[in-house]
């Protein structure tokens, strides 16, 4: 058995065992016959709403076409963030990444460097609102645990490292053996890439807008979650902060749409800043569950006719 193989086997076997220990210590039975009492025309409604997510994440790349030089067609701004999503269930650990990366080298020939760059950047703007907004809900709420403000600080200043470290590959001699230098040539021309778009206001304020928008279509799916689910006391600041937290959780996704991982933190954030830990877990199992429907659905539609049509060009 190949490695990545070995590596698939054990995120679907960790998410089984995280499954098994949160709902079995952390979820009382009658929850689960909340679930069925959900009806077709509230399940209808939940994936449309979710869909509005992956046109604003389909959105922020098509924003930095202009930055790489590559001609995304429009229609891509929902068949790439719908493919990612199939193949982020498909292959757990970063497969999401990998096909973004094969995606637009194919089709729009975009080194491979420069994906990565798109990538981790949009992982540090995530990571930098983050940071932000945690520790105004750390000043405003009076959130008790200095480690969530840390964190939050370590969050708002994750950008400046990234610049900072890019400085210093460029002050520091490049490495002899050839084999290390092409990696080393490989970081550098990745966090170029990043530093670029830190520096670039414009571009910068562009994404913030559309992850602004982004995270109201998030907090408007959790809220509607939390109606269907009949709970009560849950207000717009722990949906948010819900969605941050979830946003985050990506940067260590080891299991199919974070599945496990993703109820865990839900739980332990709602823990954290008072609420019920078994509606966290509720709330983002209902979550997770519909974003994993969209991936065996409009995932799967999406892939194939990506596919198709790079056969037909030739690629």
């Amino acid at each position: 058995m190949k490695r990545n193989q070995i590596v698939n086997l054990l995120s679907y076997l960790v998410t089984i065992v995280l499954l098994i220990v949160v709902l079995r210590f952390f979820v009382k039975p009658d929850q689960f016959r909340v679930l069925l009492e959900i009806s077709y025309p509230e399940l209808a409604l939940t994936i449309f709403l979710s869909l509005g997510a992956y046109f604003w994440g389909g959105l922020e790349m098509y924003a930095l076409r202009g930055k790489f030089h590559f001609a995304m067609e429009k229609k891509d701004i929902l068949l790439l963030p719908l493919g990612m999503n199939l193949w982020g269930m498909l292959l757990p650990f970063q497969g999401a990444m990998a096909y973004m990366t094969v995606f637009l080298k194919r089709k729009y020939d975009v080194k491979i460097s420069e994906s990565f760059s798109i990538s981790i950047f949009l992982y540090l703007l995530s990571i930098f609102l983050s940071g932000l907004l945690g520790l105004g809900f750390y000043f405003a709420y009076g959130i008790d645990s200095l480690i969530f403000a840390a964190v939050s600080a370590l969050f708002l200043l994750s950008p400046v490292f990234a610049v900072i470290a890019h400085l210093i590959m460029e002050r520091l001699p490049a490495p002899r053996i050839r084999l290390i230098r092409k990696v080393w040539d490989f970081g550098e021309n990745i966090l170029r890439g990043i530093r670029q778009l830190c520096c670039d206001h414009r571009t910068v304020a562009v994404l913030l807008a559309i992850y602004a928008a982004r995270m109201l279509n998030m907090l408007l799916l959790y809220w509607w979650i939390v109606r269907i689910l009949h709970y009560d006391g849950i207000g717009i600041p722990a949906l948010l902060l819900l969605n941050l937290w979830n946003m985050l959780s990506l940067l260590i996704k080891f299991t199919p749409n974070n599945l496990g991982i993703s109820q865990v933190i839900s739980g332990a954030l709602f823990a954290v800043i008072g609420l019920d830990v078994e509606q966290g877990i509720m709330i983002s199992l209902v979550s997770t569950a519909i974003f994993s429907i969209d991936a065996l659905s409009f995932g799967v539609l999406a892939n194939f006719y990506s596919l198709a049509e790079l056969g037909k060009r030739g690629r």
